[in-house]
């Protein structure tokens, strides 16, 4: 779908209570979305499954994306209201960044002592 974002189209399908799935692609990326009467029951990302698969997506830059409403059946994996955690989503994104900006700063583990030669 273009002209219209992938936020934008959540919100709706939530408002609208909408029951269907929604495949997702950036960077060489894919996910899927899928929503129950406007809820979101489940998401597939990358090896990610759920509520962390679903802020993955959530985290693409522009994506393209195609709204089916032949949904598959899905047990729900999500409790999270998809308009809250599109609102989450910046503090999410800052507390990756941060804790990746700290990994890399981390001084690598000492070596362990090499055994004397015998």
């Amino acid at each position: 779908m273009k002209g219209i974002s992938l936020s934008s189209v959540i919100q709706v399908i939530n408002l609208e209570k909408q029951s269907c799935d929604i495949e997702a692609r950036a960077g060489g990326q894919c996910g899927q979305l899928h929503f129950r009467e406007g809820t979101l029951v489940d998401a597939l990302a990358d090896g990610l499954a759920g509520e962390d698969a679903a802020y993955e997506i959530l985290g693409w830059d522009d994506p393209e994306f195609d709204v089916s409403t032949e949904h598959s059946p899905r047990d729900r994996t999500i409790e999270a209201d998809p308009t809250q955690m599109l609102l989450h989503l910046p503090r999410r994104r800052r507390a990756e960044l941060e804790g990746s900006t700290r990994r890399a700063a981390a001084p690598a583990a000492p070596a362990p002592p090499s055994a004397p030669p015998t």
